[in-house]
């Protein structure tokens, strides 16, 4: 995914969306977000949101292993 679809993303992704986005399974993205890599949205105990922002800065700092493609 390019940088310029990643900000065309809603302002909140599920953890499902935010696995459907970086191409991972359910149970990495729940490590990803259970590591504190970034902010998220605890909304209830059970219900989690990613600003999608956060997403974007984490990848943007290397700390991933994930990288934008070019256009």
């Amino acid at each position: 995914m390019t940088e310029k679809q990643m900000e065309k993303l809603p302002a909140l992704l599920t953890v499902k969306e935010m696995a459907a986005v970086l191409k991972i399974g359910l149970n990495a993205a729940y490590q990803i977000i259970y590591k504190k890599e970034f902010c998220i949205l605890r909304i209830a105990p059970r219900v989690i949101r990613v600003p999608s922002c956060e997403l974007i800065r984490w990848i943007k700092s290397g700390k991933s292993k994930f990288k934008f493609y070019e256009d």
